[in-house]
């Protein structure tokens, strides 16, 4: 069984939004409370953190080191660090809170799930020897692994990741191959729900590379449900534009 610390990011139903909800003071005042009342609960702040996380990142941020100074063998604290610095679009802190999520993994589980953000983070931050690594070993953990129950995306992602190296390293056809070989990835729950991210095709594009782009569009469209989507985004690419991809940059 997967470690319920290392693979799943807070997912609730519903979240009160501070800006539109006018329960959301209420709430918030209600978590500060519960946090105060049980100081050394690391479940209660587990889930505090998780209500602050879009609304208030630095009393979530003040949160999750609380939860990882009660809790410092946890990969779960440092994970959620860097997803959160990751939202502030701090690469390089995001990437160093990531790394120590990564070393206290238990098994290749824990490895695996925190990989993805690794090699993702990597190229954000700069870093394409880390990129590289880390992409490399996703890769390598994906194909070989009997227990990766999200194996499409990190096939996917693996690829994606190491052909941005190869683009920034001046190697545009082995980029270009990357992306088709990500396309070719199966699909998982998230990539046939969501859609992949599309980094790599957004360089490419920028780079004037249409045909592989749209090669690309169409191996991901045997895999993703993508609400029309992929059409809109292969009409923008025909008249000489770049789709705007949105979140599909970040997933």
């Amino acid at each position: 069984l997967f470690p319920y610390t290392t693979l799943f990011r807070s997912m609730p139903y519903a979240q009160i939004e501070s800006v539109s909800d006018p329960g959301y003071g209420q709430a918030a005042q209600l978590w500060q409370e519960q946090v105060l009342k049980n100081p050394g609960n690391p479940q209660v702040i587990k889930n505090a953190a998780a209500f602050f996380t879009l609304t208030d990142k630095p009393t979530s941020e003040g949160l999750l080191l609380k939860g990882a100074a009660l809790e410092p063998s946890a990969q779960y604290w440092p994970d959620q660090l860097g997803h959160l610095y990751s939202l502030e679009r701090d690469y390089p802190r995001a990437l160093e809170q990531y790394e120590k999520a990564y070393g206290l993994a238990l098994g290749g589980s824990g490895q695996l799930s925190v990989l993805p953000d690794l090699s993702k983070t990597s190229v954000k931050a700069g870093d394409l020897v880390k990129a590289e690594k880390y992409a490399q070993e996703l890769l390598d953990k994906a194909e070989n692994s009997s227990f990766d129950w999200n194996k499409g995306e990190d096939l996917h992602d693996a690829n994606m990741v190491l052909g941005q190296v190869a683009l920034r390293s001046g190697d545009l056809e082995a980029a270009k191959q990357y992306l088709l070989k990500a396309g070719r990835a199966p699909g998982s729950n998230h990539y046939s729900s969501f859609g992949p991210n599309m980094s790599l095709a957004n360089d490419l594009l920028e780079k004037g590379e249409t045909d592989t782009v749209l090669q690309y569009f169409d191996l991901c469209s045997k895999f993703w449900d993508d609400g029309g989507k992929l059409a809109q985004w292969t009409s923008a690419v025909k008249e000489g534009k770049i789709p705007d991809f949105a979140g599909n940059l970040d997933y």
